[in-house]
């Protein structure tokens, strides 16, 4: 079995038979609190202002934004990772794979943050990310 990557940027496993085999993210049902945050992003707050306004931490926020896009929820991924940053975090995952952050951050170097690797491979999962 190897990786390859379709148009979007989504991982599929090449099995022995050379079909391709999309990969399944686990999908988790979107609390209410993950649906609050969500409904405050897209209302054009940031991610700061959000947990600030709901006494919650960043990376809270971040969870419930990539809970939402794995749901199927379509964000700005502009807003939380600026466009030069993802194209190096694609370019990275799409090289060494999407199994894994901890390789991934090692190549890009701890300029990136885990929270910007999570958030950027579920758009690239979700077709968000070219």
């Amino acid at each position: 079995t190897r990786f390859e990557y379709d148009k979007a940027g989504r991982q599929t496993a090449v099995v022995e038979n050379g079909t391709p085999v999309e990969i399944e993210v686990e999908k988790k049902p979107l609390s209410r609190s993950g649906r609050s945050t969500l409904r405050m992003f897209q209302a054009g707050k940031t991610v700061q202002e959000i947990a600030m306004e709901r006494g919650i931490v960043e990376n809270t926020v971040l969870e419930h934004l990539c809970e939402a896009v794995q749901n199927g929820q379509t964000i700005d991924l502009n807003r939380i990772v600026p466009r030069s940053r993802q194209e190096k975090i694609v370019a990275a995952f799409k090289s060494i794979g999407m199994a894994q952050l901890n390789p991934v951050r090692e190549s890009l170097g701890e300029e990136f943050s885990y929270n910007e690797l999570r958030i950027v491979r579920a758009g690239m999962n979700a077709g968000l990310t070219k």
